[in-house]
């Protein structure tokens, strides 16, 4: 659902957590998730009888002394049925996701498996940078909704967006006059290293074999251009997979 802010409750003791969860669920575009960390059963007591609160993350050590299954009972006497619970030990009827797991793409996708009718999946976050304005406006129709694209028209503008922003994801041309591809990639991994694995090459000049090894030695995949719609989804799956990186 667009441009819709669905609350969430973080319960748990660890402040560390909260602020892990808050990271990764930041505003997208229009649509957000508002996280309210409930560190106490009162506090828990008072927050889901708010009509907005359909879900809870509840750190499976419990709180207040009660063990996860007690919290998850409260939780449901009170409304609030879509849970995820975090940490290796499984309560029944909730989604179980590992602390080692923990990173946007999972924490979503454990999100909507326990979602209640109105509960948002946010878009992947993809930087799309090539200095052709025809591909600046076609590979965001083809990726459609499911994607939140941002664009740069070369690399050198991309590491400006990116000091400010953050993405899931970078699909970049290598050949650009405003900065490469290769520049664009060698800034990233030292400056933005969650990026690394989630970089793509596209090129439609396939004799620039120096450029191909390079990106080929840092395992990165290349898209040859005029790109199908199929493959650039399937591959951006992919590479947006779970476990993505905290950010």
């Amino acid at each position: 659902m667009r441009g819709a802010t669905s609350e969430v409750m973080l319960v748990g003791h660890d402040p560390t957590i909260y602020l892990a969860v808050s990271t990764l669920l930041e505003k997208t575009d229009a649509d957000a998730w508002r996280v309210h960390w409930t560190p106490s059963l009162d506090q828990l007591d008072m927050l889901a009888h708010r009509d907005a609160v359909r879900w809870a993350i509840l750190d499976d050590r419990g709180v207040d002394g009660a063990p996860p299954e007690r919290v998850v009972e409260l939780l449901r006497d009170r409304g609030v049925h879509g849970i995820v619970v975090l940490g290796s030990s499984p309560v029944p009827g909730c989604v179980p996701l590992e602390r080692a797991h923990l990173a946007r793409t999972s924490l979503l996708q454990a999100l909507f498996d326990a979602r209640g009718p109105r509960a948002p999946l946010l878009p992947i976050r993809v930087l799309v940078v090539d200095d052709d304005p025809i591909s600046l406006a076609t590979i965001p129709a083809m990726l459609g909704a499911d994607y939140a694209c941002a664009t740069a028209p070369g690399g050198h503008a991309a590491i400006d967006w990116l000091e400010e922003k953050a993405a899931d994801c970078v699909l970049s041309d290598i050949v650009m006059a405003e900065g490469s591809g290769i520049d664009l990639y060698e800034w990233v991994a030292m400056e933005r290293p969650q990026l690394r694995e989630r970089f793509v090459l596209m090129t439609g000049h396939p004799r620039h074999t120096q450029a191909a090894r390079l990106f080929a030695r840092a395992s990165l995949p290349i898209l040859h251009k005029p790109l199908q719609t199929a493959s650039l989804r399937e591959l951006l799956e992919r590479v947006c997979a779970p476990p993505l990186l905290v950010r």
